[in-house]
């Protein structure tokens, strides 16, 4: 909520002759208002290059109606570095993201805008090439190995299907299905054997529900929610499919790593046959459908592969970009069989509101 763009003014020869007299206005604020009936702890999240954001050292909120400001500002070193692209442009738009941190799903996002010669038609489209792009991929590069040094403490033990298991695979698939699961099973034994494994697959899991209940968890999840949140928003303005394949990198990433091997790579689930007998034109095949394999996706796994549905559900038509995504999507969805996920939180939410002169920045 920011009602209009700052408007900047350039010297007879278009060059930025006096930033500092050329921008208008200098500054907006925005009200973030705890409507909670108890306390609000929230999160600024921002990779503007062209805006500086003044927030609050502390983000918490103790009491209902109390509100903090968040001043922005046109970056002027950067508008200076970046003029000519500016001048060619006419225009930029940025954004920050303003969450509740309790409950990452509900966030504002709030849209920077800066004009040159008084244009109004703005466009959030990405490219490669853009300053935006380049931002993005920060994001993403920044998230990777927080979440590898995290996991690095819960790594399971390579399974079947898992690295160099793959080769095994290619080579049995000229044969039929049970001696491929015979050599990788042969793989398995002899791994175990040559690392010396001692923790089983019981005590991994109990030591992994553990993970959930580390301060850690929590600032890794919301980083999670970010990440996803910022390839969602460029994602829906992309045409050239750059952004999906940006997300391919990060959900590749996280769902490769070793603590999601055992459900990405363990033997398909058990079928039932389908009891009632086919109708007089079908054909004889018996319909057979998966059951809910023994092991589920823990609960300290399970909101990462929520995020991946959460970002295809804004592509619901099947198309070749998110096609490994969907791969992903459908490996983890049959451990979540019978698995309910909690609605959203439906009380009031934190606002974000621009206060301040009569042209508050855009």
């Amino acid at each position: 909520g920011m009602s209009s763009p700052p408007q900047t003014s350039a010297g007879d020869d278009g060059s930025l002759s006096n930033a500092a007299a050329a921008v208008s206005p200098m500054l907006s604020i925005i009200v973030v208002r705890n409507l909670y009936d108890s306390k609000l702890l929230y999160a600024v999240r921002s990779s503007c290059t062209f805006f500086e954001l003044t927030v609050s050292s502390a983000t918490t909120l103790a009491r209902s109606g109390d509100e903090h400001e968040i001043v922005v500002r046109p970056n002027l070193t950067k508008i200076r570095e970046r003029w000519n692209f500016i001048k060619k442009e006419k225009y930029v738009e940025e954004h920050l993201t303003i969450y509740n941190r309790a409950i990452p799903r509900e966030f504002y996002w709030v849209r920077l805008r800066l004009s040159f010669g008084g244009a109004q038609e703005f466009s959030a489209s990405i490219h490669r090439r853009d300053l935006a792009f380049s931002s993005l991929e920060d994001v993403v590069a920044r998230f990777l190995p927080r979440f590898a040094q995290f996991w690095s403490v819960f790594k399971r033990p390579r399974v079947t299907g898992s690295g160099a298991d793959s080769i095994a695979i290619a080579i049995a698939s000229s044969g039929d299905h049970e001696s491929a699961e015979q050599m990788l099973a042969t793989i398995a034994q002899r791994r175990l054997q040559a690392e010396g494994e001692s923790e089983s697959q019981a005590t991994w899991l109990r030591r992994l529900k553990l993970a959930s209940q580390m301060p850690e968890y929590d600032d890794l999840l919301f980083e999670m929610h970010y990440a996803v949140d910022e390839l969602k928003f460029y994602a829906l303005r992309d045409a050239s499919n750059a952004v999906v394949q940006l997300a391919e990198v990060l959900f590749s990433f996280v769902f490769k790593h070793s603590v999601f091997s055992l459900f990405l790579h363990a033997p398909a689930p058990r079928r039932t046959e389908d009891p009632s007998p086919p109708a007089p034109s079908s054909s004889s095949l018996t319909v057979s459908t998966p059951t809910a394999p023994d092991l589920e996706l823990p609960d300290a796994l399970l909101p990462f592969a929520k995020q991946l549905t959460h970002f295809l559900s804004y592509f619901p038509e099947h198309s070749k970009p998110t096609a490994v995504l969907r791969e992903f999507q459908h490996k983890l969805s049959i451990y979540q069989i019978g698995r309910t996920s909690q609605g959203p939180n439906t009380n009031a939410v934190p606002q974000a509101s621009p206060r301040g002169g009569s042209k508050p920045a855009k």
